[in-house]
């Protein structure tokens, strides 16, 4: 299990209702357990003493679920269909202190994180809007301004509006992306190719997207490398961009 997400969960329950012997069962039985087991033995002991507690710690409690999510490092994004290019499935590593190994091709355990997809289904003919979800973001992407595909607009349900614009006339494999207080480029590797994109800022980090098998872009995995001043939408931004403009439209 991650220490640091045990370490904060452990934090918010020690100055939760639960009292020193629940917390030292919960901690006892979770020493192989992955960061989703951790939060199901915290609402096991919730559930057993729940006529406890008031409304207040109750709330603590839920909002320590969020930190499952928090912090965790995007791994991979693959087709939901193997045939459709509409649904997208997101996930991040069990753990953040794994990484998947190139050399060696082993892919350590992921978890679902979310879902990216078109947001009217029935009319695939409209590429133009898409929804994604994920426990930190909801929200929408859409082409800016009709029949305009050089500029695109990420907003979330909270208000956050991240713009994606193409650097030069037509040329869709390189991007600015922005919130308004600072920039990204992304940029295909290759001109002739759409297998891997980058992100390479000096302030910023890296990104990185890459198909597991040439020329097949139903799965990808994502080496995120970026700062944490770079929110989720962004992050989302750069996702979408790639998916959107490397895969075929059926």
């Amino acid at each position: 299990m991650s220490a640091p997400f045990k370490g904060r969960v452990s934090a918010a329950v020690g100055a939760s209702f639960l009292s020193s012997e629940m917390v030292s069962s919960i901690n006892g039985r979770s020493a192989s357990s992955t960061d989703g087991e951790y939060l199901s033995l915290i609402f096991a002991e919730i559930s057993a003493f729940s006529h406890h507690m008031n409304a207040s710690r109750l709330l603590l409690l839920l909002l320590v679920a969020s930190l499952n999510t928090h912090g965790q490092t995007l791994s991979s994004v693959h087709t939901r269909w193997s045939n459709s290019f509409v649904e997208w499935e997101l996930y991040a590593y069990a753990s953040d202190e794994t990484a998947y190994d190139e050399e060696e091709g082993e892919v350590p355990e992921e978890v679902f994180l979310g879902e990216l997809k078109l947001r009217w289904l029935p009319m695939r003919e409209n590429w133009a809007e898409w929804e994604f979800s994920t426990p930190e973001e909801e929200g929408t992407i859409r082409m800016k301004w009709k029949d305009d595909p050089t500029q695109w607009e990420l907003r979330t349900y909270r208000g956050a509006v991240v713009t994606m614009r193409t650097l030069w006339p037509n040329d869709f494999t390189e991007w600015r992306i922005t919130n308004n207080n600072f920039d990204l480029t992304l940029r295909s590797r290759w001109k002739n190719q759409l297998n891997e994109w980058l992100v390479d800022d000096t302030a910023r980090g890296t990104f990185r997207m890459y198909t597991y098998f040439e020329n097949d872009p139903r799965d990808w995995a994502i080496d995120d490398k970026l700062h944490s001043s770079v929110s989720a939408p962004m992050r989302m931004a750069l996702i979408f961009l790639v998916l959107f403009h490397s895969s075929p439209r059926f």
